[in-house]
Order: structure tokens, then sequence, then C-alpha cells
């Protein structure tokens, strides 16, 4: 049951429920190890909030990829060790680069009888002549620390604000539960077989649009923004993950 989840992965339903949508997706129909594969994903990264979710699969779904390419460009015919993946994010987070640098690079391997071992002298080279080998002593984040504490920055600022606006409105606390419990019978129903699935999924769908709207209103009267509580990061194009939804690394990364 997702009671049986929300105990066993300590998280919050909306977490849940974007497991669930997220493993019908992919696999084309419901699938209960799918839902479990992805919610250890995310138990792992320590992700509690839907948000953080999105960015955690985002993140997990684009790295796998790269890691498949820059494998395919290299030549490598087994699959990657747990050493080739650290050193394949090294070079996408400690050296700052895109998948493109390093693919752009890996054309200088050719001919060359280990491929991966002449890339990383190349690159370790590079890295360390600008600079952008970033050790211990340092005193510099890898990009991937960098971005999470950003992030979880910001994160926490909002769950701050939350707590301030539920003790002068305590109303706003009961009208979040149901906007969690509303949007986890709206991902299920989804995902469900019932006959009468389309009528319900209306019916909730009014109902959660209903609060979100008397959450509005509620916060207004109450003198604050309609999005006092929203997560505000340092930057929107990014929302800090130092990634824009291109593949590409953000303007805001400074290392």
């Amino acid at each position: 049951t997702v009671s049986d989840f929300l105990i066993a992965y300590n998280t919050g339903a909306d977490v849940v429920a974007f497991a669930f949508e997220s493993a019908v997706a992919q696999k084309g129909s419901f699938h209960i190890r799918s839902v479990k594969n992805l919610l250890t994903i995310l138990d792992r990264a320590g992700v509690k909030t839907e948000e953080e979710a999105e960015i955690c699969l985002s993140e997990y779904d684009m790295r796998g990829g790269w890691h498949m390419e820059i494998k395919k460009a290299l030549g490598i015919p087994n699959n990657l060790t747990e050493e080739e993946r650290r050193i394949f994010d090294q070079w996408l987070d400690d050296y700052g680069l895109t998948i493109d640098d390093i693919l752009h690079k890996a054309k200088q391997t050719a001919g060359k009888n280990n491929k991966f071992a002449y890339l990383k002298t190349i690159l370790d080279s590079d890295a360390e002549k600008s600079g952008k080998v970033i050790t211990k002593q340092s005193g510099k984040p890898s990009r991937k620390k960098f971005y999470e504490t950003r992030r979880k920055k910001a994160e926490a600022a909002a769950e701050k604000k939350r707590k301030e606006l539920y003790a002068v409105l305590p109303e706003v606390r009961e009208i979040d539960e149901d906007i969690t419990r509303l949007s986890l019978e709206l991902s299920l129903t989804k995902i469900s077989g019932a006959d009468n699935r389309k009528t319900v999924i209306r019916d909730i769908s009014k109902s959660l649009s209903d609060r979100l709207k008397q959450r509005e209103n509620v916060l207004m009267a109450g003198g604050f923004d309609a999005n006092y509580t929203d997560i505000q990061y340092a930057c929107p194009h990014c929302n800090d993950t130092g990634v824009l939804d291109n593949g590409t690394t953000c303007s805001c990364f400074e290392f």
C-alpha cells in the first residue's frame, strides 16, 4: 500500500506519487518493482520533496545518458565500472566540462590503444592548466556539491517560511495537507484501471484546483504573496542544478 511506501522510504506522499507517475511514464504500465527502484534512488539521494525528486531523476537519467555517450566514443566494450563512472563524473562535475567538450576531446584518442587512459591524461592536464583541478586542499567544493548546497539553502529558506506561515495562518497547513492528499489520489487514479477513472480524475482535479485557489486567497487575505512559500532558487534558469534543459552548462557555473 501507499502507506507502506511512506514508512519504508521515510518520504512524503508527493514523492511517492511522483515515483508512481514516473514509473508508469517510463514503462508504459504500472510495475511495483519500478516504483521501488525509483524510490530507492530518491531515498539514497536524500530526496524529501517532489521538486527535489524531479531534479534528482532528471540528473540521474541525463547523467546515465552522458556516461553511455562517452563509453561509446571511447569504444569501451563492457559495462562501465564504478571507477570509470567516477572519473566520468569528475570530468563533468569537478572539471566543469560539458558532454560536448568531452566528446570533442575524445576525437583526439583515435588510433590509440587505450582511449580511456589517453583521454583521462588529456583532460587531467587541461584541468590542471586551467586551475579547475579541485582538491581538498583548494577548499573548493565540486560542482555537484556546490549546487546541492545552493538548492538545500533555497529549500531550507522556503521551509522556514512555510513554518512561519503555519504559525500565523494555521488553516494553510490543513489546506496543504489536503493538496498533498489530493495530488496523491490524482496520481494513483491516473495509473489505475478503474472504469470510472475519467470521472474520478475530473472530480479530484476540480477539488485540487479549488484548494489551490483557496490557499492563494487565504495567503493574500493574510497579507502574504501567493507564492510566499515557493522555493526561490539563486538561478532561475537552471534551478540551481548547473545544467540547462538542453544539457548544456548554465552560465551561472563559475568554477
